[in-house]
């Protein structure tokens, strides 16, 4: 199964102390006509380069702050299969799984993350998770008579029908 990070980058906060090193010109109403204003970036963005090490750093820490409040796997989920904001894991049965996700999500979201956009090889997986939190190829598919699709996980094809790279 497979899951994502929302926004991840904009979920951790920038240090004050490092707040001044993002700063930015913005117009007010878009008027380049005015005086721009000086704002700095509180939390990170996409394509800073620091940004993915330090989103990583935010969710291992979470693992590690919050982890005893869980099953053990559960942190080690947590610090063994993210890939960036990528979640992949392979369990043996249905029941792992959604116990799995179920804790995971719990886990992460003390960090202030939302894991979502899930994807599994197991169709009973995907009925038992909400459906707005379904990778977009399968949110309104119909789990019972249709395939699941080919996605791409980590820039990888998988036939989730086939459960195959």
């Amino acid at each position: 199964m497979t899951g994502d990070i929302k926004a991840m980058f904009h979920q951790v906060l920038v240090p004050r102390s490092d707040q001044s090193s993002l700063r930015f010109l913005w117009w007010p109403r878009g008027d380049l006509n005015s005086e721009p204003r000086e704002y700095c970036m509180t939390r990170h963005v996409f394509g800073l380069r620091a940004s993915p090490s330090c989103a990583a750093f935010a969710l291992q820490q979470t693992a590690k702050d919050h982890g005893s409040e869980f099953r053990p796997v559960t942190a080690t989920y947590v610090q063994r299969h993210f890939y960036v904001d990528d979640f992949l894991l392979s369990v043996g049965s249905q029941e792992q799984a959604l116990t799995a996700a179920q804790d995971v999500q719990a886990l992460v979201a003390r960090g202030g993350f939302h894991l979502t956009k899930w994807m599994s090889s197991d169709k009973g997986v995907l009925i038992a998770l909400d459906a707005t939190q379904r990778a977009p190829p399968v949110r309104d598919l119909d789990l019972i008579s249709e395939a699941l699709p080919c996605t791409k996980t980590l820039g990888i094809s998988w036939n989730a029908e086939m459960d195959a790279f």
